[in-house]
């Protein structure tokens, strides 16, 4: 797959007329010779660099497969690295999506961390003092929930969430697993924190470096522990 944003307008009149003009911004396909797309990962660059002005964007997915020109891979006029080019009409066929898209932002943004263990409430509220965070306040709709699926206490939740106090930061949700932590986390967390303080509410000591301690969490989960900053 391969992306080229337009504008609203733009991509509205070409639906319309069942044809595709246009090569770029301000460019038709005569004028340039080409359409120019993206790569995934070179989206937001394009975007920064020639449509940052723009207020109603667009990111068009193209099927390579379902165009009836080649598509080149090359690096000209002065790019700064290689990009795909589709030398011939783009077919309105050949987008297979379009959504809406902010100049300079990111395709996707962290919505939440979730991390498997055995005992969700202890975890959330083990993990929530560490981090200066607030286990989630339960409603009555949510206990009635709970009790609709056999769970009469809040604390067999099998899965509890952990919000910023401030308001900034993903939620943390802890979620119930039947087996137990087996091997290395590939993904972990770095926090500022005092080493002491955290042996003391039950995490352990793993390795001491020149600039972190790596540790585990009550369930063994790893993470490492800086000074906090001056």
């Amino acid at each position: 797959m391969i992306h080229h944003l337009v504008e609203r307008a733009t991509w509205d009149a070409a639906v319309a007329s069942g044809t595709y003009p246009w090569s770029t911004r301000g460019l038709t396909l005569e004028q340039e010779g080409f359409v120019h797309c993206s790569t995934l990962a070179q989206v937001r660059g394009t975007s920064e660099r020639f449509y940052a002005d723009a207020d109603d964007l667009l990111l068009l997915t193209i099927d390579e497969t379902l165009l009836s020109s080649p598509v080149v891979v090359e690096q000209i006029n002065g790019a700064p690295e290689a990009f795909p080019h589709i030398y011939g009409p783009l077919e309105i066929a050949a987008v297979v999506d379009v959504r809406p898209y902010r100049a300079g932002a990111h395709l996707s943004r962290l919505k939440d961390v979730c991390i498997d263990c055995v005992d969700a409430w202890a975890q959330a509220h083990w993990w929530a003092v560490t981090l200066g965070y607030a286990v989630r306040p339960y409603t009555d709709e949510d206990i009635a929930a709970l009790a609709a699926e056999g769970i009469q206490r809040v604390e067999d939740d099998p899965s509890v969430g952990a919000d910023p106090v401030d308001g900034t930061g993903p939620t943390f949700w802890f979620n119930r697993v039947p087996e137990a932590k087996s091997t290395k986390v590939r993904i972990h967390l770095d926090v500022f924190g005092d080493v002491d303080t955290l042996v003391r509410r039950g995490a352990t000591v793993l390795e001491v470096t020149e600039h972190w301690t790596v540790m585990a969490d009550p369930e063994g989960n790893e993470f490492c522990a800086f000074a906090f900053p001056d």
